[in-house]
């Protein structure tokens, strides 16, 4: 090899300046180690020295015991020999030098530490997090392929809430490092962390669109799949308010748009509560959506959305083929019932537009929305009540009170007594 010739002879007659030139002609370790063989060992040594992970390394070194390990490092790489204490010493506040290595993005050093014999690839620090966890959560692409060539590699390597590396960098939207993951055999695309959740779960949970179509295109990747709360990826893009990423997930042939979690809960119950539509309305154009399913306590989308006050929401709902407004809660409540309750002219207002929707309703105690308005003194959803076709001032609740009745008992103030005494037939 002509630099090993030119090396050698730059050696013997200790051309410094040159030597450094070839040394650092050479982008990489590895392509320096091919040498080793070829050169004498002073010429070697001088190539070890001056090596860009070295220098880096030594660059990097602050304290007495820093600098004596990078030299026993470089010891290591010209004499071989154990590695037990490059895998043990701490390294400032790292577990150790591979650990800070792959932290901060010094691939230089960590491609010099992977030819150290006995190197400890996967060595946790007190969280538990290997190098290749350090790698994947700040997105350090090209560290995380020199760690993935090592033979001994754990790409499935979990910490103890039992997130993979593919957890991390799908939750840090770390693309180019999932793609670089998802290339390595054995990589579990559906390994699950403590709360149960895939690295899919993660995705959508974040709204990292462009990992979700990833993830999606690998062949057995699970896209109905369920946490501890038995929720789907769907509902987890849906609790963000991420409609590409439910646009991209509703592609998935089979996909239950109404899958349910632990408390009965579909997406679009988890949608309506995101303060924008645009997740509610993605969720809202799908095939099959079940508009007025109902929670474990007898919730439809549409009670949820007026009781968060979410009003754009509420707009989309009440246009949706089927909207049941007058669906009743566990108290019997309507989600009119709620919104009269609720200081929230506006959504009253929306409500009274939605489809045979009853403004007399009675929830278990009798009471109408009328009677809730007057109770709470709200002034002006009693007069948009009083004022909706077949709106009857006189119906009597459980206790046989009318909503002038309430109004008395509860000292409402003058103006609401004399619009439902005006009203009154």
């Amino acid at each position: 090899m002509a630099e090993c010739r030119l090396l050698t002879t730059a050696h013997y007659l200790d051309m410094r300046p040159l030597m450094r030139t070839i040394v650092l002609a050479k982008p990489s370790w590895g392509d320096l180690v091919t040498m080793r063989e070829m050169l004498v060992t002073g010429a070697f040594e001088f190539m070890v020295d001056n090596a860009p992970g070295i220098v880096q390394l030594g660059n990097a070194a602050h304290t007495d015991e820093q600098r004596a390990l990078v030299e026993h490092i470089r010891h290591r790489l010209v004499a071989g020999g154990n590695a037990s204490l490059i895998n043990d010493a701490q390294w400032g506040t790292f577990r150790n030098v591979l650990h800070w290595a792959a932290n901060v993005g010094q691939d230089m050093v960590v491609e010099l530490l992977l030819n150290v014999p006995g190197l400890d690839v996967n060595a946790r620090d007190c969280i538990q997090l290997t190098p290749l966890h350090k790698a994947a959560i700040w997105g350090h692409v090209a560290i995380v392929r020199l760690l993935l060539q090592a033979p001994e590699i754990d790409v499935n390597g979990n910490h103890p809430m039992n997130e993979t590396p593919l957890h991390t960098a799908t939750s840090g939207g770390r693309t180019e490092v999932v793609d670089t993951l998802l290339s390595c055999p054995g990589v579990d695309i559906n390994a699950r962390d403590d709360a149960q959740m895939t690295p899919l779960h993660r995705a959508a949970f974040h709204g990292h669109v462009d990992v979700v179509r990833r993830l999606l295109a690998v062949p057995g990747v699970d896209a109905s799949t369920r946490d501890e709360d038995q929720m789907t990826p769907l509902h987890a893009a849906a609790i963000g308010g991420y409609p590409g990423v439910i646009r991209s997930l509703l592609r998935v042939p089979g996909i239950d748009v109404n899958a349910r979690d632990a408390i009965g809960m579909t997406p679009l119950h988890s949608a309506v509560v995101v303060e924008r539509s645009d997740a509610a309305d993605e969720l809202l154009q799908a095939p099959g959506i079940d508009v007025n399913a109902l929670t474990s306590d007898h919730m439809t989308a549409l009670h949820r959305a007026v009781i968060w006050q979410r009003v754009h929401v509420v707009a989309s709902l009440v246009k949706a083929p089927g909207i049941d407004a007058n669906a009743c809660d566990g108290s019997g409540r309507t989600p009119l019932h709620w919104a009269a309750y609720l200081p929230r002219g506006d959504i009253v207002e929306l409500l009274l537009r939605a489809p045979l929707v009853n403004v007399n309703a009675r929830d278990t105690e009798g009471k109408t929305p009328l009677h809730h308005a007057v109770s709470e003194q709200h002034a002006q959803v009693v007069a948009l009540l009083l004022h909706a076709p077949g709106a009857d001032v006189n119906v009597r609740d459980n206790r046989q009170m009318t909503p002038l009745d309430v109004a008395a008992h509860t000292g409402a103030h003058r103006g609401i007594m004399d619009l439902l005494m005006t009203t009154r037939g």
